[in-house]
């Protein structure tokens, strides 16, 4: 990824870092009003849980695009010894602001820098949660990627939560996105929405428009570019850091706890086309 597009990323996170913690409530709290944050964090909660990871009870973890530091604190909640959150942005500043704990640290820094060097390491998980969807293409996604093998131990596990790999055509998948981003399509319905802007330069993925709301309340408060790419460009990247043993995802899963109270259908959009995915990958 180009220095350029580094700094364009930097600064559209730094506009939205007010509206992500209004979805994102630093302490950890979910906004009844984006109940698709609980959905999100649950993929995360069974990935850690599950092999290789085995929880994080007593383990040191890297957090890979931090944001304003609401997961690196769950971290910590779910049993990890140390922290350390890295981020672009200047919500990283906003994280340290907010800091609870001091076995949490954050550091500015980007994880598409191969000469990135962060203290604490070598790690027993690097979690990076909404990093890879920023990969344009397999190129930039091999650079982070590396870096997480570069700061993981061997034996230590890669949990990436990311967009949705393309498993399809292109022609057919544009159709697709177009129907779950639009505002009546299965994103809008719970808050999200958004539209597909141009294929990729590399021609395996689209450039999208993402717009983050509140349920029901008809207006988007934060908006960013990001990239959904085709499940080889995933498999592609993984394959040329050459650090892992290979990529899996893992199910998409709504948890009990967020059908309590609602109508049993009202999860069916996003069963049938979900806002994201979790890929493990261990360090070899």
């Amino acid at each position: 990824m180009a220095a350029s597009t580094n700094l364009q990323l930097s600064e559209q996170y730094d506009t939205i870092t007010d509206a992500y913690a209004v979805l994102y409530p630093p302490d950890g709290s979910v906004n009844p009003s984006y109940p698709i944050a609980e959905v999100e964090e649950y993929q995360l909660r069974l990935a850690t849980l599950s092999q290789p990871v085995n929880g994080l009870e007593g383990k040191r973890v890297l957090d890979l695009a931090c944001g304003n530091g609401n997961y690196s604190r769950k971290y910590l909640r779910w049993g990890a010894e140390s922290v350390v959150g890295v981020d672009v942005s200047k919500a990283n500043a906003y994280a340290r602001q907010n800091q609870l704990d001091h076995e949490l640290t954050y550091v500015l820094g980007d994880a598409t820098d191969e000469t990135l060097s962060i203290d604490g390491g070598p790690f027993d998980v690097v979690i990076a949660c909404w990093l890879l969807n920023y990969a344009p293409d397999a190129s930039a996604m091999t650079k982070m990627y590396r870096t997480a093998g570069r700061h993981l131990k061997v034996g230590g596990s890669f949990v990436g939560l990311t967009i949705p790999p393309l498993l399809s055509g292109l022609p057919a998948e544009r159709e697709t996105l177009d129907n779950v981003l639009s505002p009546a399509g299965a994103c809008g319905k719970y808050g999200n929405a958004g539209k597909v802007l141009a294929p990729t330069e590399s021609g395996d993925g689209y450039r999208v428009l993402v717009e983050l709301g509140l349920q029901n309340e008809g207006h988007r408060i934060a908006s960013f570019e990001c990239y959904y790419l085709q499940n080889t460009a995933f498999e592609k990247a993984c394959k040329d850091a050459g650090m892992f043993n290979g990529l899996e995802w893992r199910e998409f899963v709504v948890p009990d706890s967020a059908k309590k109270g609602r109508p049993v259908e009202y999860w069916n959009e996003l069963m049938l086309s979900p806002n994201c995915r979790v890929c493990v990958a261990t360090r070899v």
